[in-house]
């Protein structure tokens, strides 16, 4: 069975933002012909990140770049989920790792494979229509986490403000530096040490200055988090 990361539940991050992304050619599947992208690779075998394109071939200058992103399958260049075009580049990557198997090759078969097993036809639809309700309220299509969180570092309680974005990999751009805190910008060293306070009023008007987005009272994105997933485009 597939493994998917459903809407509105609190999942471990699985990966982070490629820091130096790998760009790889290949051609997007449109009608009976191709059109050559560059697309970004994700961490999962086989699927890879392309710019959304709109038209018919008859010939180039029937097709656009529309702006937006979509996921398409490597080997046959056909986009994975009907509902997930058209987006910012989050929803794209989050969407790898929602279609992410236990199977590490199951991404490499032909399309053909892939599109006759039901249980992945399922999640493909599932995706499409949550992707679709995220980017609608430019939220991520699944939350990672809580953002509250309690410390006792200090010797006594207190909370720390950590961002939901499944993604976020913080201010040193990996996995066990992330996700990215509101942080104390005026402690005496100068540097991003989170902010800890024992009132999370203190916290929660610390982030509204810094600009992060609250979206519940479990769930709040940091400015960049916020950014990448602010929909202006949107599935057609």
């Amino acid at each position: 069975m597939p493994t998917t990361a459903p809407v509105d539940t609190i999942n471990p991050p699985v990966t982070s933002w490629p820091t130096t992304p790998q760009l790889i050619p290949l051609g997007i599947a449109r009608t009976d012909s191709q059109v050559r992208v560059v697309g970004m690779a994700t961490d999962v075998p086989g699927l890879t990140i392309t710019p959304a394109l709109r038209g018919t071939i008859v010939t180039v200058s029937f097709v656009t770049i529309t702006g937006g992103w979509t996921l398409t399958h490597h080997g046959s260049g056909r986009q994975i989920v009907p509902g997930l075009h058209d987006l910012p580049l989050a929803y794209t990557a989050e969407a790898a790792q929602f279609l992410r198997q236990p199977d590490p090759g199951y991404w490499t078969q032909p399309a053909t494979a892939i599109t006759a097993d039901p249980a992945i036809r399922r999640t493909v639809a599932e995706l499409g229509i949550q992707a679709d309700h995220a980017a609608a309220g430019n939220r991520p299509i699944w939350w990672a986490r809580e953002s509250w969180q309690a410390t006792s570092d200090s010797g006594r309680p207190q909370w720390l403000l950590r961002c939901a974005a499944p993604l976020c990999t913080g201010p040193a751009g990996g996995p066990a530096h992330g996700p990215n805190h509101v942080y104390d910008w005026d402690n005496d060293e100068n540097d991003s040490s989170p902010l800890a306070h024992p009132d999370k009023a203190v916290l929660a008007t610390a982030a509204e200055t810094q600009e992060w987005r609250q979206y519940d009272e479990q769930h709040w994105l940091c400015p960049d988090c916020a950014t990448a997933h602010q929909a202006t485009h949107h599935p057609r």
